[in-house]
C-alpha cells in the first residue's frame, strides 16, 4: 500500500494551493480520518481562507475558519504555544458547541486540530481532521504533524505572495516568465496587447525587486509558480 510520504512525494502540482489539497487528500486516503480541512491565515488576526476541505458541511467550515481558529480558547492556547495537535479526548472538545452541533450529528467521534506555524512568520494556517472511531492511533497523529510541517513550507510561499502584492494577472505573467516566454508569447497566451504585458512585467520586476526577467523567473520558483 502506498504510504503517506509517497503520496506527498508524487504530488506533481507546482502551485502551493494544489499541493496542499493533494497532501490533505492523501492524509484522508492513507488514514482512518474521514474529514479534513486546511486553512491559510493571511497576515494579522482575521478569518482564515479555506484551501481544501473534505467531509464537512458548509456551516461547519464557516465556523471553523472564523470563530473557531480565531476565538476558541483551547485552540488559541494550543496554537500560540505551538503545542501538539489538540484532540477531542485530550481537551474535552466532544462536549463543545461545534462538536455537538455539526460533528457528532455527522457521525464523527474524535478529531484533532493543529496550527501550522513558521519560525519567521508565526501562525500560517491550520489543519483539522475528524474520524468516526473513538480513538486516534498514534501513527495517524504523527501523520497529521507531518502534514502540518509539509504544508508550512507551502504556506510560506502564499505569505510571500501576499507580501509582494502581485495581482492575479501578474501572477499569470510571472508563471509564464518562468517558462521563458517572450512578451509576444505571453500576450498571445493571455489575450493581451504587448504593451499591456510590458506594463505587467515592469510591475513584476519592481514588486519582486528583480533586475531582470531571469530574476523574476527565480522568484516565480520561490513562489511555487514554476
Amino acid at each position: 500500500m502506498i504510504s503517506f510520504e509517497d503520496l506527498l512525494g508524487i504530488a506533481g502540482e507546482t502551485e502551493p494551493e494544489a499541493r496542499i489539497a493533494r497532501a490533505v487528500r492523501g492524509l484522508v486516503e492513507a488514514t482512518e480520518f474521514r474529514a479534513a480541512a486546511a486553512t491559510y491565515a493571511p497576515g494579522g488576526r482575521r478569518p482564515h481562507e479555506l484551501v481544501f476541505a473534505r467531509g464537512y458541511c458548509a456551516e461547519n467550515l464557516a465556523h471553523l475558519r472564523t470563530e473557531f481558529v480565531l476565538h476558541d480558547e483551547q485552540y488559541r492556547a494550543a496554537a500560540e504555544a505551538g503545542e501538539a495537535a489538540m484532540t477531542w479526548d485530550r481537551t474535552g472538545f466532544q462536549h463543545s458547541f461545534t462538536a455537538e452541533t455539526w460533528l457528532k450529528p455527522a457521525g464523527y467521534r474524535n478529531g484533532a486540530s493543529l496550527a501550522v506555524r513558521d519560525q519567521g512568520y508565526g501562525e500560517l494556517g491550520s489543519i483539522h481532521v475528524n474520524t468516526r472511531v473513538e480513538s486516534i492511533p498514534s501513527a495517524s497523529l504523527r501523520a497529521v504533524h507531518a502534514l502540518a510541517a509539509y504544508v508550512a513550507a507551502l504556506m510560506r510561499q502564499l505569505r510571500r505572495r501576499d507580501e509582494l502584492g502581485l495581482t492575479p494577472r501578474e501572477l499569470e505573467v510571472t508563471r509564464l516568465l518562468a517558462q521563458d516566454a517572450s512578451n509576444a508569447e505571453i500576450a498571445e497566451h493571455l489575450g493581451l496587447s504587448r504593451s499591456t504585458v510590458g506594463t505587467h512585467v515592469e510591475s513584476i520586476l519592481r514588486k519582486t525587486g528583480s533586475a531582470s526577467r531571469a530574476g523574476a523567473a527565480v522568484e516565480a520558483v520561490r513562489l511555487g509558480l514554476a
